[in-house]
């Protein structure tokens, strides 16, 4: 008998999904890697992100430039240590490489990112976009 409810166990375990590493966030993938017309080598994808009043990322940058765009709630975004409070109706650009912060609102945020992955070798300092695990949104 001990050996069929640790089967089942061992069962059930594999069956469980994977906590999420980012407590207070998550993030939908609303168009995949998609091709950009008229501008070979450039791609993008479009995320929605929703974050929880508790979490916003770190000071980070990317080898991509992005486009936040807040769909509801508040939230406030932190450029090159320069302060800007994401309102209804605004978008902000992001350039590649620029370090970047979101701080949500007290009752968080849902923003839609744009993220433009250029995938062109010519463009000096390319190299394929590498995701350290696990990554935030997955495409």
């Amino acid at each position: 008998m001990p050996f069929i409810l640790s089967m089942v166990f061992a069962v059930v375990v594999a069956a469980a999904p994977a906590a999420n590493p980012y407590p207070g966030f998550s993030c939908v993938t609303l168009a995949h890697r998609q091709t950009l017309a008229g501008a070979p080598g450039v791609t993008f994808r479009v995320l929605k992100q929703t974050y929880s009043p508790s979490f916003g990322p770190a000071k980070h940058r990317h080898r991509f430039g992005e486009i936040l765009y807040l769909l509801s709630g508040s939230a406030t975004d932190t450029t090159n240590g320069r302060k800007t409070a994401l309102t209804g109706n605004r978008a902000i650009v992001i350039p590649a490489e620029t370090y970047h912060s979101i701080a949500p609102g007290p009752k968080g945020a849902i923003l839609l990112d744009v993220q433009f992955l250029d995938t062109n070798p010519k463009t000096p300092g390319w190299e394929p976009q590498v995701y350290k695990a696990p990554q935030m949104c997955k495409d």
